[in-house]
């Protein structure tokens, strides 16, 4: 459990601006990195890798052209990313979700609800906070007394949402998702790097992150250099989720996996 007090511990230090912008260059570099890997797997069609981004950033386009209000695309947003870190989390341990398990799961995903509520509608944050801490309960009494033995992504969920309500409670709820997105993209390279060794293939694993990595590092250079300006809104505070909300959800919708659940 020391990696999350330590992505947690290091995003509440480091700040809102800093880890925005670090959850943002690593967050386009992870949504690249699995949509070269799905391509290059040919496990699944290629209508489906094409089409469902396209028919996602659509809506998004749509939205924003004729509504345009943040706020509903921040929550909503926030609750996709909530699901897919926890699915995620069963995935990476090799665990599926059955009925009790997916208390746990519903539960931080009430918890993430809550607190991103709290934090955009701040004249009702005292009974969201109240909700969210309910909810945390609720994951401590599954874990200590569930009848179906306990899972790691269960233990791992509800410290996780620990966190997160401390960091609200430290009144830094708006470093949350940048916390949570780090410590989503480090689980999934420690678990690509697993597999690298594995397959013997370290190597190219490490030369595909670096590349991916060094490609939005490199925009953001450039960016900051002011030699292209045209891409600035890219890694913009205030105006980054025009284009990372859309992409997120992009890559999320094509990521995901069925054969999990059971009864």
């Amino acid at each position: 459990m020391i990696v999350p007090l330590l992505f947690v511990a290091g995003a509440y230090v480091a700040g809102v601006e800093s880890t925005t912008v670090l959850f943002i260059i690593v967050g386009y570099a992870h949504f690249l990195l699995g949509y070269i890997y799905r391509l290059r797997s040919r496990r699944e069609p290629y209508v489906h890798l094409f089409l469902t981004p396209i028919v996602v950033l659509s809506l998004f386009a749509l939205y924003f052209v004729y509504i345009g209000h943040v706020v509903p695309i921040f929550i909503l947003t926030a609750i996709i990313f909530a699901t897919h870190f926890s699915y995620d989390e069963f995935f990476l341990k090799g665990e599926q979700v059955s009925r009790w398990r997916a208390l746990t799961l519903a539960s931080f995903l009430g918890i993430d609800f809550f607190l991103s509520v709290g934090l955009v509608v701040p004249a009702y944050s005292q009974y969201l906070f109240a909700s969210a801490l309910a909810l945390l309960v609720l994951m401590g009494v599954r874990i200590l007394v569930g009848k179906e033995n306990v899972s790691g992504a269960e233990k791992y969920l509800a410290f996780v949402g620990a966190l997160l309500f401390l960091l609200a409670g430290l009144g830094s709820a708006d470093i949350m998702l940048g916390a949570i997105v780090l410590l989503h993209c480090y689980n999934w390279y420690d678990w690509g790097h697993a597999r690298a060794v594995e397959k013997k293939a370290v190597f190219p694993y490490w030369r595909d992150v670096g590349l991916t990595l060094s490609v939005f590092v490199a925009v953001f250079v450039l960016v900051r250099a002011e030699l292209v300006p045209s891409l600035a809104s890219l890694f913009s505070l205030n105006e980054y989720f025009y284009y990372y909300y859309p992409l997120a959800v992009a890559h999320i919708a094509t990521s995901v996996r069925f054969g999990m659940l059971r009864g």
